[in-house]
């Protein structure tokens, strides 16, 4: 798991990734690529974000076709955040 990173008042957030912060231990705002200020012991960031697809592989699976034909079937899901606060507060069991 990765750690979230300490608010020392000035953070730079990465190309790619998106923090929520919360001041108070509740929602405050979203923090996109670039440079941003914050209050010490009053912001929180809560979660960070990667916004890059991720690819999930499939086990290979066996199935048997309407005539009789034995075949493996794989796969691979490919997973990408859209919105930053939905997948830190309205999901309830992420992936």
């Amino acid at each position: 798991a990765q750690r979230t990173p300490v608010n020392l008042g000035v953070v730079v957030v990465p190309q790619q990734k998106a923090w929520v912060v919360e001041r108070f231990g509740k929602f405050y705002r979203l923090l996109d690529p670039g440079l941003h200020f914050l209050i010490p012991f009053v912001d929180r960031i809560a979660y960070v974000h990667s916004l890059k697809e991720e690819a999930l592989p499939i086990a290979n699976q066996t199935a048997i076709t309407r005539d009789n034909v034995t075949i493996n079937i794989d796969g691979v899901l490919y997973l990408r955040i859209v919105d930053p606060y939905d997948a830190s507060y309205g999901v309830e069991d992420a992936v």
